[in-house]
């Protein structure tokens, strides 16, 4: 068994003669161009390229309230009344993001981007699987399906318009 370098050292061997902590003492050029570059990014942090893209919206409770304001408080899928849900817990779920907002930040605040649905609709959707859709037959998910695709069309063509990639 393979003892440490260090004069002083009886730990096993970790790599290149050395145990975990004496890896500073290594010599090697694969070490030292791996410890120079995790200097340079420590001082030189990559930056990235804050999008201030907003639609004309503050955040996202602006937009809902102005869109609760314009549209009739009706599930645009299903045709039932939204009106229960105002001033409740499950409100902002009467709103859903046809493209996620993870995958497709730009269109975060971009009202059209979002349906007034049913909060059961939004939640099948957003996690649900096939069997969550087989179970309501009576809901059009072939719409939203064409909406989702419908939508990123025009986010790709919304960042080659604003040379976003």
């Amino acid at each position: 068994m393979k003892v440490c370098h260090h004069s002083t050292c009886m730990n096993h061997v970790f790599s290149n003669g050395y145990c975990k902590n004496h890896q500073y003492l290594r010599t090697d050029s694969k070490y030292l161009s791996k410890l120079a570059e995790r200097k340079f990014k420590q001082y030189y942090p990559e930056k990235k390229i804050i999008r201030n893209i907003n639609f004309g919206f503050k955040n996202e409770s602006d937009m809902f309230y102005k869109i609760w304001e314009v549209f009739p408080h009706t599930c645009r899928i299903t045709g039932e009344n939204l009106e229960q849900f105002y001033g409740t817990q499950f409100w902002f779920s009467c709103f859903a993001h046809i493209l996620p907002k993870g995958k497709f930040p730009l269109f975060k605040l971009n009202a059209e981007n979002v349906r007034l649905v049913l909060p059961e609709f939004h939640s099948i959707v957003d996690q649900g699987t096939k069997a969550d859709r087989l179970k309501h037959p009576e809901w059009d998910f072939k719409l939203w399906d064409e909406l989702v695709q419908q939508m990123k069309s025009e986010y790709i063509k919304f960042q080659k318009e604003n040379h976003l990639i």
